[in-house]
């Protein structure tokens, strides 16, 4: 399969011809460039991806240039998002905290007065 039809259908795949939108895809190779067979990096495929869609190739050795490469995909791609989130004014963790501190402490006054109310044996003379 030639680059430009793996291009074509990975546009297919993720939506870019049906939405008409161009959008740009940067590629990270990661691993060892010189791995053959079944693992091995793909590279020309990916330079023609992102060059393709406008975005930047990126080869990543290790994990400081994967660091340095995501840092630069952080100054040129930053990420925009509208967020909504809910933090309430009043907290009531409380609540819960002094339902089971009672219950607590009527289970502990429960068992002094059932123990309290246990009649006592006491002996009388020696024990053998």
């Amino acid at each position: 399969m030639t680059a430009a039809n793996e291009i074509a259908r990975l546009r297919k795949n993720i939506g870019l011809d049906i939405i008409g939108q161009e959008s740009v895809i940067h590629t990270i190779a990661m691993g060892n460039p010189e791995t053959v067979g079944e693992q091995a990096l793909d590279l020309p495929l990916l330079r023609e991806i992102s060059s393709v869609t406008g975005g930047q190739f990126f080869v990543a050795l290790n994990r400081t240039d994967l660091d340095s490469i995501y840092d630069e995909l952080d100054r040129i791609e930053p990420e925009l998002l509208d967020t909504l989130s809910y933090r309430p004014s009043v907290e009531y963790f409380y609540v819960p905290l002094a339902v089971m501190l009672i219950l607590n402490l009527g289970f502990m006054l429960i068992l002094v007065f059932l123990r309290s109310a246990q009649p006592r044996v006491q002996y009388q003379g020696q024990l053998e």
